[in-house]
């Protein structure tokens, strides 16, 4: 449960309490990790984003919207970080930050954003950005029609073209690969159009 920004309780809060919370996902523990978060990291956060240049609400902003991607990080996957919980929130809240901000590279901010950088939160940049490219490819994948979602998971499973043509009814392995490629195509198109509303 997330609570409002500002009006947390003051848990004792150590890293690997943090780490194990997020990995239930929910219940006590999970809510006082949540807390955590907020104790430890959000003040470092806030900082960071206001010297990047963001007005105090549009850091807030990113800052609630930092968390909510670094559960859906802990949730979709096991996750084992090389640096504090806080770095990696921080590289979370300048990723999400310089998406706003794509759209009007002009401005004094965009400019100067690199300097924020430590190698720490380059890493978790990146870690966050393939994360959120994933979870776009795969919501893309779920608006495909289901022959094609069934002829894409066939191929990335290693199925032969000529037994993805017997499998779907069609007439041999050059129509299931133009059928495949025509599936491609398509994701390629869902996937641009989202990429580009979420600033990447």
């Amino acid at each position: 449960m997330l609570l409002p920004f500002g009006k947390t309780k003051k848990p004792d809060c150590k890293d690997e309490d943090i780490y194990t919370g997020l990995r239930i996902g929910s219940g006590p523990a999970f809510e006082r990790a949540v807390q955590c978060l907020y104790k430890n990291c959000g003040e470092r956060v806030l900082r960071d984003l206001s010297r990047m240049g963001a007005s105090s609400v549009d850091a807030e902003d990113v800052f609630q919207d930092s968390i909510i991607v670094l559960l859906r990080i802990f949730r979709d996957r096991e996750v084992v970080l090389a640096v504090s919980i806080c770095s990696y929130l921080s590289g979370i809240a300048h990723n999400i930050l310089r998406n706003k901000w794509r759209g009007r590279p002009d401005t004094v901010e965009w400019k100067d954003m690199g300097e924020a950088d430590t190698p720490e939160e380059l890493v978790a940049q990146e870690e966050t950005a393939m994360f959120l490219r994933h979870q776009i490819t795969s919501e893309c994948m779920r608006l495909l029609s289901e022959k094609c979602q069934e002829i894409m998971d066939d191929f990335l499973s290693g199925m032969p073209m000529e037994e993805i043509a017997v499998k779907h009814g069609l007439k041999d392995a050059h129509v299931a690969r133009q059928t495949k490629l025509r599936c491609i195509n398509q994701l390629k198109k869902y996937v641009h159009e989202k990429w580009k509303v979420a600033g990447y």
